[in-house]
């Protein structure tokens, strides 16, 4: 399938997919779909709703498996990049060097060459679901399992609330309940219950992020604030139960938490961009703190392991759609 072939799947079924289902099996991070973004993660949703651990071919070989011999392919949408190397010095670009790539990239880890990498089109990418692999080492594909099955500890995200947000974290006297205080950016942590806990913390987390420019977008283009407020609640529940399942093991994603999305009129396209404008965000900050607390306990190489299954970071759909068409 091409890039546009996919935007057109994505579009054509965008408003009908979005539902509490949906959303659950997104929110759990035990399915172990992993380094997509939200778009690709609604495509491998249309395309297969049932696909669990989904990676590109090679990263199913660094894992420990290997492709059947007719797999059925998931599309998604990929970039495609271009890297420059210029002067660090100077600024000057580095073309037609006689250097070989290795001595290009010891000059760039001694600072002489800055290396940067563009964007400069897209195009699409067959992934594979557990399914259509069988394993071919055992001991690596454990490892990688174990990896992905490793709970994150409540320790860890309030680590990471004062290195990235500057939160501050107060005790608070037994049986009290946790709570995170605005005004003072302060969390306030008891000894009450892991739920209650992340409840706080989801509620610190979402608090350090600005969507007033988006708002403000949504409301002049015709839309109400109750119905914002009420977006933005689901995002906010997204971010919890995504949290609850890669802290809790075992945990089981409440549909629930997403039964306000069946008020939703997404119909009105003014609500469905602003909807999923608003989950990007939401899905990208639940992966980047999962990404940033997760210990790598596999033993294989991660990073190569990241590469091979690196995709297209789209901050706005609706943009790069424009680009696909020639529009922007």
């Amino acid at each position: 399938m091409t890039p546009e072939e996919l935007y057109d799947l994505y579009e054509n079924n965008i408003s009908s997919v979005i539902n509490p289902s949906m959303l659950a099996t997104i929110a759990d991070y035990g399915n172990n779909v992993h380094g997509f973004n939200f778009i690709n993660r609604v495509l491998i949703y249309i395309q297969n709703k049932h696909a669990t651990s989904v990676m590109s071919g090679e990263a199913w070989e660094i894992a420990g498996r290997r492709l059947n011999s007719r797999p059925t392919a998931i599309w998604v949408i990929d970039q495609i990049l271009k890297t420059t190397y210029t002067d660090a010095e100077t600024g000057e670009p580095i073309e037609n060097s006689d250097l070989t790539l290795e001595e290009i990239d010891n000059a760039v880890r001694l600072g002489i060459f800055k290396k940067s990498k563009e964007t400069i089109g897209l195009k699409s990418l067959p992934v594979f679901s557990l399914r259509d692999t069988t394993v071919y080492d055992s001991d690596t594909y454990k490892r990688y399992t174990k990896h992905f099955k490793t709970p994150i500890k409540v320790s860890g995200l309030l680590g990471l609330l004062s290195d990235w947000f500057n939160v501050q974290c107060e005790t608070l006297p037994p049986k009290s309940k946790s709570y995170f205080d605005l005004q003072t950016n302060t969390l306030h942590i008891s000894n009450d219950s892991i739920e209650s806990k992340i409840y706080a913390i989801v509620d610190a987390i979402t608090c350090q992020i600005n969507i007033d420019e988006a708002r403000d977008s949504f409301i002049s283009s015709g839309g109400d604030q109750e119905c914002s407020l009420a977006i933005e609640g689901v995002a906010k529940a997204f971010i919890r139960e995504y949290i609850k399942s890669i802290v809790i093991p075992e945990y089981f994603v409440d549909e629930g938490a997403f039964s306000k999305v069946n008020d939703f009129d997404f119909s009105d396209q003014n609500i469905t961009n602003y909807f999923i404008s608003i989950m990007i965000s939401a899905y990208e900050l639940a992966e980047s703190i999962s990404g940033s607390l997760r210990p790598n306990t596999a033993g294989f190489d991660e990073v190569t392991l990241r590469k091979a299954n690196q995709l297209l970071n789209m901050i706005e759909a609706n943009y790069e759609y424009l680009r696909i068409r020639g529009d922007s």
